[in-house]
């Protein structure tokens, strides 16, 4: 039975998907890198007093973690409107093989999206 929602429900609801794309997307208290988002984008913020040597550590961690979950979204989202693997590849600068080995998960991902369940990252 579906049920029809208030303007104070609603609006509460708003109010919490704002909080929530306002949140930390990454943070790592070793390196002092935050990333946030914002409505324009993400926005990286590190510890000024840290050393150049931590920091450098830190976005390479970042760049391997965050990015690479990004990436294999977006893949997802590609595979989800049949996008052949070849230009997958194609876009990355890699083959189609590789791009496959890379994010194995891919189909059944995007057939999980297609179908209204949640995609597990």
């Amino acid at each position: 039975m579906k049920t029809e929602m208030t303007y104070r429900e609603w609006v509460k609801q708003q109010r919490a998907k704002k909080v929530r794309h306002l949140q930390e997307v990454w943070k790592d208290q070793d390196y002092g890198i935050v990333i946030s988002g914002t409505r324009r984008g993400a926005r990286v913020t590190w510890d000024i007093d840290r050393e150049q040597f931590v920091a450098l550590m830190g976005l390479h961690q970042l760049r391997d973690q965050v990015l690479a979950r990004m990436e294999g979204d977006l893949v997802v989202g590609l595979r989800a409107a049949a996008i052949p693997w070849d230009e997958i590849g194609w876009a990355l600068g890699i083959s189609r093989d590789a791009v496959r080995k890379r994010h194995p998960n891919a189909d059944r991902d995007a057939q999980a999206a297609a179908a209204g369940g949640e995609v597990q990252s």
